[in-house]
């Protein structure tokens, strides 16, 4: 095998590990912003830490 392919393998190599930290930032941004906006949630009541699952029906009758 010849030093082209070892650099070509090198270069597709790094592609690799930068596209899986990107994913890896995104994912947890994602993860922080869901987060915060669950804290800034004023419309649904919140009990031991966990939202509740209203329906649409009982959210517009509060």
């Amino acid at each position: 095998m010849s030093a082209h392919w070892y650099y070509v393998a090198a270069a597709w190599g790094l592609a690799a590990v930068l596209f899986l930290v990107l994913l890896a930032t995104t994912l947890r941004r994602q993860a922080q912003a869901r987060r915060r906006l669950a804290a800034l949630e004023t419309r649904r009541p919140r009990a031991a830490g966990q939202d509740q699952r209203t329906s649409r029906a009982q959210e517009i009758a509060s």
